[in-house]
């Protein structure tokens, strides 16, 4: 324009966010590019920007008229064809970006390269030979968790004959846990879209059916993916303890927490199990082993995380392990540095000290002598991100 605007011509009253909030909603700044079009009388094109994840947040900005133009990053890292997928009326089959920032803005500061947790192919799009084979083979996915799914939707579109078997009533497995606590439920877009993509893929899919050694031997598959996913660890004092949960069974509401709750382990699980009850107005306290809570997290979404944190009045006992729980909820600990007190009594003692991989059916599958390749979970507990990439590793070495 050959000319500077002076910030003041942006209305003191105009709608503008937080400076910081305790976590950025869809379009959060748009305000901001708003109150700069109104400023300059509309005299440049005026460009939205920040966590515009979807094709609905977009419209909305432009309806408002907070901009002439939209600009996606994550949501097209997450799906390059988004704005073709929505064209074609196909909204139900997009990688919806989960703000995560494992594999873009966490690959980036790693100095591994910009992936994506939830699309594999992300980053490797010249990586894997995905051409369509000349000799399917019949392909059986065992588990229909994040590792699974990817498996199965990449065999299938390389003309693979796959069948997909999950013992659980929908597809995602721990997926649907991960996206009940707050600020979470985007996850929950991804196994619905992956249902639909599979579908279209030509996938079987077989819910609440568990597979068993002699079931897998009569399906005699040309290749077997077993993804049976992870079970939670246990502690020692959790054995014949009725007040001492996993975190999964408090999330997916199996078991209701008391009114004073104590979590054992401070890491991701741990943390998000504790924004869940903290909504719920619950007294809680975390004890953890590291001088951090969720070191395990992405930067960001850690930092939002320990801003909302602030808020909810929890204690945390940090370098600290549990030491005993007793019949009657009474918690002793022992911190690195000094001597081992009582934390007093706990209606609920929550356990969110991590996964181990299942390997229940694996085993009976090598006993039996039955090939099969494990992915996901049940060879290497991790993220998302490196359960969707085993998928499609697997996928793609199916000769």
């Amino acid at each position: 324009m050959g000319q500077h605007l002076p910030l003041a011509l942006v209305r003191r009253d105009a709608q503008l966010p937080a400076a910081f909030p305790g976590f950025p909603n869809k379009g959060w700044i748009s305000g901001l590019a708003g109150a700069v079009r109104q400023a300059i009388d509309r005299q440049v094109p005026v460009v939205a920007v920040n966590r515009i994840a979807d094709e609905n947040c977009a419209e909305e900005i432009l309806r408002r008229g907070d901009a002439d133009l939209v600009a996606m990053g994550r949501a097209l890292i997450a799906d390059p064809e988004l704005p073709n997928k929505a064209a074609r009326g196909e909204s139900d089959q997009i990688f919806r970006c989960i703000g995560c920032n494992d594999g873009c803005v966490g690959g980036s500061a790693r100095g591994t390269g910009v992936a994506c947790a939830l699309n594999p192919l992300t980053g490797f799009e010249s990586r894997y030979d995905l051409s369509v084979t000349l000799m399917p083979k019949k392909v059986l996915c065992v588990g229909g968790g994040a590792a699974g799914m990817s498996a199965a939707l990449y065999a299938a579109r390389r003309g693979h004959y796959v069948s997909l078997y999950e013992k659980g009533p929908r597809l995602g497995g721990l997926l649907n846990l991960a996206a009940v606590p707050p600020f979470k439920g985007d996850i929950a877009l991804y196994p619905k879209s992956m249902d639909k993509m599979l579908r279209a893929a030509g996938v079987e899919i077989h819910l609440e059916h568990e597979l068993d050694v002699d079931e897998i031997r009569t399906l005699a598959p040309d290749v077997l993916l077993l993804a049976t996913g992870s079970r939670p660890v246990e502690l020692p004092f959790a054995r014949d303890n009725a007040r001492v949960v996993a975190a999964e069974r408090i999330l997916s509401g199996d078991v209701e927490a008391g009114r004073r709750v104590l979590i054992v382990g401070g890491g991701l699980i741990g943390c998000e199990t504790m924004e869940f009850l903290a909504e719920r107005e619950r007294e809680i306290v975390v004890v953890e082993l590291q001088p951090e809570l969720a070191r395990d997290m992405e930067s960001r979404p850690r930092r939002y995380m320990m801003r909302r944190m602030a808020s909810y009045q929890v204690r945390t006992c940090l370098e600290t392990r549990v030491a005993s729980v007793g019949p009657d909820g009474e918690v002793r600990v022992c911190p690195q540095s000094g001597e081992e007190y009582s934390l007093g009594v706990f209606d609920t003692i929550v356990l969110a000290v991590g996964y181990r991989p299942d390997r229940t059916l694996a085993d009976r599958l090598a006993a039996a002598g039955i090939p099969f390749t494990a992915i996901g979970d049940c060879e290497h507990v991790e993220k998302i991100l490196t359960a969707t990439a085993a998928g499609l590793r697997a996928a793609a070495a199916i000769n």
